[in-house]
């Protein structure tokens, strides 16, 4: 992976951890489970949002073997 790749690979995660941290934040009077099922949701943003950007930082890599 490039150096620029994973900066910004790495920067992405960790805003939006932090993101996620403060929504939870924001909503602590709600009961448990709703802020459980919400980090469920924001847990599954997190993955979708990573594998979308790993898919497009490589897809230029893929096509330029050919």
């Amino acid at each position: 992976m490039k150096k620029n790749t994973r900066k910004a690979l790495i920067s992405t995660l960790i805003f939006i951890l932090l993101f996620v941290l403060f929504q939870l934040w924001g909503n602590s009077r709600a009961d448990i489970w709703h802020t459980i099922n919400q980090a469920k949701f924001w847990v599954k943003v997190l993955i979708a949002g990573t594998v979308y950007f790993l898919g497009v930082s490589y897809l230029p890599i893929i096509f330029r073997r050919k």
